[in-house]
């Protein structure tokens, strides 16, 4: 099965389950290279993302929005 974009987001999926994502093809298919650019990108603002909540957290800032 594979895993919807949706789904990764809202389970606060990290950056390297990104590449876990694998889209079906079917006759007409898609643009793999618009895929594969969306999905880097995501991944790459996801990275960016879990090193900024580890250097807050290394410093002492709450976790979340709820203060932990």
């Amino acid at each position: 099965c594979h895993e919807r974009i949706a789904d990764l987001v809202h389970a606060g999926s990290s950056a390297a389950d990104v590449d876990a994502v694998r889209f079906d093809t079917a006759l007409r298919g898609y643009r793999m290279d618009e895929v594969d650019a969306r999905l880097s990108a995501l991944r790459d603002d996801l990275a960016d993302r879990e090193r900024t909540l580890a250097r807050l957290q290394a410093q002492g800032a709450p976790a979340g929005p709820e203060g932990g």
